[in-house]
């Protein structure tokens, strides 16, 4: 809370750093350049300079409450909260609880994905501050206000796209804060691409960048995923990724103390979701989308010809047509559940017995993408059929996963149904292979020196031209 003292923005910032209040200093400090109409070059060096001094004051402040024993102040940044992205950001902040941190989320949220946060956030007692960019030619100065009002020693950017770019940069620049890039996709294949952008390479003729508009699209994706080196380090979701980015592997880990399978979840959830008890179910609990295999494992169930089977779909529709062509396809008993809070994961797993993921291989997500899914059925003990990926291949080596594929499915699902299949006690191997590998506490192990290792690190960032460049809208000089 800014102490109210009288005068100007600029008077109060230099009363506040002589008064040793830091924070306070550099929100004054950056209300002088947002207020002050016209041309700022007179006094464009002295704030500069003030900023400058006003963070080494903050950041040395920290590191004396840090070396007292304060816990590490963490955000973890997601591009987009409206919807699923922000999945990722719930399993970091997970593990950052966990480790000790005092984590929150903070973030931008585009209207063609709604106004609000993503339902499973929703009711989260996790601090959440979110940016609403309704006027994205105006993004980085207004990230700069959410920024200067939430101070943190590390900011952890789940994905690589230009908005967590922006927000990455801003915390280096105005809190000092260190910067963790973490890559849990490729988000190339999600923009039609296969190669990203040096910001030399974005540049137009004239030195230039285009004006900030569909931060989403292509162009913005690339040039981000191109920055994955600039910051103190990275985090990456599979051994896939890893080899394409380099940095740590954090999977999708899972609470080990929520996720956990016993006789009585499964009936409650049965008779929740009005599916016999000792029936069979195959799962699938996510966004439900084409290129996912929906309709291949729809006509693998439907092949069996069975009446003690079902096809539990839980998640949104994006595409109706979908659901349509999966109601078309006779002799699957389906349950359509929509979309759940993300508190309610294990008791939804709970109700299934398989998981099956058909990913199209030929897809560079699909590739790349170790689905959050996968880990919540491993959690509960479910045995889950995948279709191999590069981003999968460690967990069919390790006897996780059973290997299948479109056309494999019916005759794998059949034989286990049975009992008959190389796969008998899956379930168990599955749970403990999860408490070793996939568990909240490996992410622990992982996050907790990569954050050490971060904020042990220099710091290289100067205000000195930055105060010119945000105020002209000078992207590409800002970027520099």
């Amino acid at each position: 809370m800014m102490r109210p003292t009288g005068g100007t923005a600029l008077q109060k910032g230099n009363a506040a750093l002589r008064e040793g209040s830091p924070q306070d200093a550099i929100q004054h400090y950056l209300q002088a350049m947002s207020r002050h109409e016209g041309d700022i070059s007179p006094f464009v060096s002295m704030l500069e300079g003030n900023l400058e001094l006003a963070r080494q004051h903050y950041r040395q402040r920290r590191r004396e409450a840090r070396h007292r024993g304060s816990p590490q102040r963490v955000a973890v940044c997601g591009w987009e909260l409206a919807h699923n992205p922000a999945g990722r950001v719930l399993t970091l902040v997970d593990i950052y609880r966990r480790a000790g941190a005092k984590v929150e989320i903070i973030g931008s949220i585009f209207p063609r994905w709604g106004r609000e946060p993503w339902p499973p956030m929703r009711g989260m007692a996790t601090p959440c501050h979110t940016l609403l960019v309704e006027d994205e030619a105006n993004f980085i100065s207004h990230a700069l206000q959410l920024v200067a009002k939430h101070p943190y020693d590390l900011v952890h950017l789940s994905k690589p796209r230009f908005p967590n770019l922006v927000f990455g940069l801003l915390y280096e620049l105005v809190w000092g804060a260190k910067v963790v890039w973490d890559i849990d996709d490729e988000e190339l294949g999600f923009v039609q691409a296969t190669d990203s952008l040096s910001l030399q390479q974005a540049l137009d003729g004239r030195g230039r960048l285009p004006p900030l508009e569909k931060l989403h699209n292509t162009f913005w994706t690339r040039l981000a995923v191109g920055q994955t080196s600039r910051f103190a380090a990275v985090t990456v979701s599979n051994p896939a990724l890893q080899a394409r980015y380099g940095g740590e592997i954090i999977p999708h880990v899972r609470d080990e103390t929520r996720f956990v399978p016993s006789k009585a979840r499964r009936a409650i959830a049965r008779r929740r979701w009005g599916v016999p008890e000792h029936d069979k179910v195959v799962l699938f609990f996510g966004t439900p989308r084409k290129h996912k295999g929906l309709l291949a494992t729809a006509r693998a169930i439907a092949s069996l010809g069975r009446d003690d089977l079902w096809f539990v779909i839980v998640g949104d529709f994006p595409d109706a047509s979908l659901k349509e062509e999966l109601l078309s396809i006779d002799g699957v008993q389906y349950r359509f559940i929509g979309g759940q809070p993300y508190q309610s994961i294990p008791d939804i797993v709970a109700l299934g017995d398989y998981t099956v993921l058909l990913q199209e291989s030929s897809s560079l997500v699909a590739q790349y993408q170790l689905p959050a899914k996968l880990v919540d059925a491993l959690a509960m003990g479910l045995v889950v059929f995948a279709q191999v990926t590069p981003s999968t291949q460690w967990l069919a080596d390790r006897g996780a996963i059973v290997p299948v594929t479109a056309d494999t499915l019916g005759s794998i699902l059949a034989s286990n149904i049975e009992g008959s299949g190389c796969n008998a006690g899956q379930d168990v191997e599955n749970r403990g292979f999860f408490e070793k590998e996939l568990s909240l506490n490996k992410g622990v192990d992982v996050i907790v020196p990569v954050a050490r290792f971060a904020e042990s690190g220099a710091s290289n960032t100067s205000w000195k031209g930055q105060l010119t460049n945000l105020y002209s809208g000078d992207i590409a000089g800002f970027l520099t």
